[in-house]
């Protein structure tokens, strides 16, 4: 997958995390204040209660001070009963001092402490012609705290359920929002990117918005104009070069360290005796087109374009000069001719160590050179000859006349 399409998968990707991860926050934030708000209403309610439960016994001993007085356990009982039918309320009692419980109304039984508000509050009652009130007994009254912890878990669970709804609203209106808003011209940018690096480089993406969406649309635009151009010029000098590669007329050529012809051109080809630079390579690479040497020595039927000891030369030369000027060559051509040439040549890679690998070679015909130099060579010594001759029949005939 291209880069810039990655990128882009990878920021679509991420505008989703960053949804889920905003609605996790949200939900988060949200629960933290509902339970704090949960809690907070709680300690209200149970403050209540336990106002309640003050207010109810106080009320109570006042109540009953009388009736307990003359010793009217119905008037204590109706009053008892009249408070019952409150929930809240786990127990009510009613003691006299020296007597002990006058009248009990226990409705939940087995409450825990710590379940439990408790009030004792004193019955106090002033007799007909005393001064201070006397403390004729106790009300005692139990309340419970399960209705308001019922009351709680039940807020607790509305409260949870509605934020996970109000969340999951937020989340899919947010991520159809996000769709909508980015997913989409992300989606269309990523289309886009993807039939550039298939080589369509006229694709474009509209830019029809300032924000950065469009910004990047512009960027990704301007990126695959770049790349046309690039392509174009690229074509244009591939083009130019192929043109040199192909009409030059010095033959052009690639090899590798064991013999193995990478590329060639025409003028190489000629110069070598075959009709094309393919059949040219198919002689010196083999007719499977493999290159080098099999089991350390030219397979059979191979004509190399160099000879060992010739190859070990040029690659001396590269590994102590990096390049071949002016090395003169006797090659075979196809036809078993010998044919004289000028080498040129410059390192093209390396192995470990440093040790050339590859090089890139010209090659020049001067066997009519050689055959010049070699006809000048016979001249001057049938010239060489002839004076030498012709000096000795001057001293012979010098020598005849004295």
């Amino acid at each position: 997958m291209p880069l810039p399409t990655r990128l882009i998968t990878r920021a679509t990707s991420l505008h989703t995390k960053l949804v889920l991860a905003l609605a996790v926050l949200v939900a988060l934030v949200a629960a933290g204040s509902a339970y704090g708000l949960i809690e907070h209403e709680r300690e209200r309610r149970f403050a209540e209660l336990e106002g309640r439960a003050s207010r109810i016994a106080d009320l109570f001993s006042r109540s009953v001070a009388y009736p307990l007085w003359n010793v009217d356990r119905a008037a204590i009982d109706e009053q008892l009963a009249a408070l019952a039918p409150n929930p809240e309320v786990a127990e009510f009692s009613v003691t006299a001092v020296g007597y002990g419980a006058v009248s009990t109304v226990t409705k939940i039984k087995g409450l825990q402490p710590a379940d439990a508000i408790v009030r004792v509050v004193p019955i106090e009652y002033t007799p007909p012609g005393a001064v201070a009130p006397q403390k004729i007994g106790e009300v005692r009254v139990v309340m419970t705290r399960a209705l308001v912890e019922e009351a709680v878990v039940h807020a607790r669970r509305v409260t949870l359920g509605l934020l996970a709804a109000i969340v999951a609203m937020i989340y899919a209106a947010t991520f159809v929002l996000l769709r909508r808003v980015v997913s989409k011209p992300i989606h269309r940018l990523e289309e886009m990117v993807d039939r550039i690096a298939d080589g369509d480089l006229d694709a474009r993406c509209p830019a029809d918005s300032a924000d950065e969406l469009g910004r990047l649309a512009s960027r990704v635009n301007a990126m695959a104009d770049r790349l046309r151009d690039s392509a174009t010029q690229l074509r244009d000098s591939e083009a130019k070069y192929r043109g040199i590669f192909e009409n030059a007329v010095e033959g052009i050529f690639r090899l590798d360290r064991s013999g193995g012809l990478h590329d060639a051109n025409p003028a190489l080809a000629r110069l070598m005796g075959y009709a094309t630079p393919a059949e040219l390579m198919v002689a010196v690479n083999g007719a499977d087109g493999r290159e080098g040497l099999t089991n350390g020595a030219r397979s059979p039927g191979r004509r190399p374009l160099f000879t060992p000891e010739q190859l070990a030369t040029q690659f001396a030369a590269l590994a102590r000069d990096g390049e071949i000027v002016g090395m003169e060559l006797e090659l075979t051509r196809a036809d078993g001719n010998p044919i004289w040439v000028q080498l040129n040549a410059r390192l093209r890679s390396s192995g470990e160590g440093g040790e050339p690998m590859e090089f890139d070679g010209l090659i020049s015909d001067i066997t009519s050179r050689k055959q010049a130099l070699e006809d000048l060579r016979r001249h001057r010594d049938h010239l060489e000859e002839a004076v030498r001759e012709r000096t000795a029949q001057l001293a012979d005939a010098s020598q005849r006349a004295e």
